[in-house]
C-alpha cells in the first residue's frame, strides 16, 4: 500500500504534463480495473441498492469465490442510476467485456455465476456488456450504452458513479482525480478561478441557478480575515436524489470541488 501511496504522489499527482507517460497509464488501468487478471465482481452499494438487498448479495458472492474461485475478488462500488434494477452486479472477466444483471438477489447468485464463469450466459437479468478497443465481445449480447435508460445520457458529475469503490481514493486518482485541484493552485490565483468558472456559465444545481463564478467572486472580495467553505448536501427538490449520489457513489469529487472552490474564495477552512 505504501508503494501504491509513493506512485500515485510521484508519477501521477506530481506529473507536470497533463499527459502521463505510457508505462504509468498502464498501471493506473489495472487500479481502475480496466485490465485484470482475475475475475472481478462490482456490486452497487448505494442507499437503494442497500435497501434491495444488496449486502446480502455481497455476502453471496464472497461466500461463492471463497469456494469456487479464491483468486476472484468481489468490491462494492456506487451507484449506476436506475434504482429498479438493483442489486446491479457487473461481471468482469480477463479480457472480456463487462456483463452486467439486474434484481441479483442472493438466492440467484449460484446460477448467475456459475453459468458466467462456464460461458453461458443467464439472459432473463441480463442488461448487457460494456468495455473498449482490445477487449473480447460477448456475442448476442447488446451494449448496456444502448439500454433505454442510459442511451440519450451524457455524464459528467455523475460519470464515475458505479465505477469504483467510493471509499479509495487510489481508486479516485487512477481516474484522473485531483490532479485539476493540483493543477489549480499550481498555475492560477483566486482571481484567475473565478474568471474561468464564471466564464464557462457553470450554474449552480440548486433551484436558483445562481452563477456559481459570480458567487465565488462575491466571497473572494468579502472584507474578512477568515473565510469558510460549507458543502450543506442538502437536497434542494422533494424527490430528488442527486446530491446523495454524488456523496455515496463518487465523494472524492465532491471533496476536489470544495478543494478548487475553497482555493478560490480564499478560504482557510471547509
Amino acid at each position: 500500500m505504501e508503494d501504491l501511496k509513493r506512485f500515485l504522489i510521484e508519477q501521477v499527482l506530481s506529473f507536470q504534463s497533463d499527459s502521463l507517460p505510457e508505462e504509468t497509464e498502464k498501471v493506473l488501468r489495472k487500479i481502475r480495473r480496466e485490465k485484470t487478471d482475475i475475475p472481478v465482481i462490482h456490486v452497487s452499494s448505494g442507499t437503494g441498492s442497500i435497501i434491495a438487498g444488496s449486502e446480502n448479495t455481497f455476502s453471496a458472492i464472497s461466500a461463492y469465490l471463497e469456494e469456487s474461485h479464491p483468486e476472484a475478488q468481489v468490491k462494492r462500488v456506487g451507484c449506476t442510476g436506475p434504482a429498479n434494477f438493483e442489486p446491479l452486479v457487473c461481471i468482469l472477466l480477463p479480457g472480456k467485456n463487462r456483463l452486467f444483471f439486474r434484481n441479483v438477489t442472493e438466492d440467484k447468485v449460484e446460477a448467475l455465476l456459475n453459468g458466467v464463469f462456464h460461458n453461458d450466459i443467464p439472459e432473463e437479468d441480463l442488461v448487457g456488456q460494456s468495455g473498449s478497443h482490445g477487449f473480447e465481445l460477448w456475442p448476442g449480447t447488446p451494449f448496456i450504452e444502448e439500454h433505454p435508460f442510459f442511451a440519450a445520457q451524457k455524464r459528467i458529475v455523475l460519470s464515475n458513479c458505479g465505477c469504483y469503490d467510493p471509499e479509495s481514493i487510489e481508486e479516485y486518482i487512477a481516474r484522473g482525480g485531483y490532479r485539476t485541484f493540483i493543477k489549480t493552485i499550481r498555475h492560477y490565483t483566486f482571481e484567475e478561478v473565478c474568471d474561468i468558472v464564471e466564464k464557462s456559465g457553470l450554474r449552480g444545481r440548486s433551484g436558483g441557478g445562481y452563477l456559481t463564478g459570480f458567487k465565488w467572486k462575491q466571497a473572494l472580495s468579502t472584507s474578512s480575515n477568515a473565510r469558510y467553505l460549507i458543502c450543506n448536501a442538502k437536497e434542494s427538490d422533494p424527490g430528488a436524489f442527486t446530491d446523495r449520489t454524488i456523496l455515496e457513489s463518487d465523494p472524492h469529487k465532491l471533496i476536489e470541488g470544495v478543494a478548487i472552490a475553497s482555493y478560490a474564495i480564499g478560504a482557510s477552512n471547509a
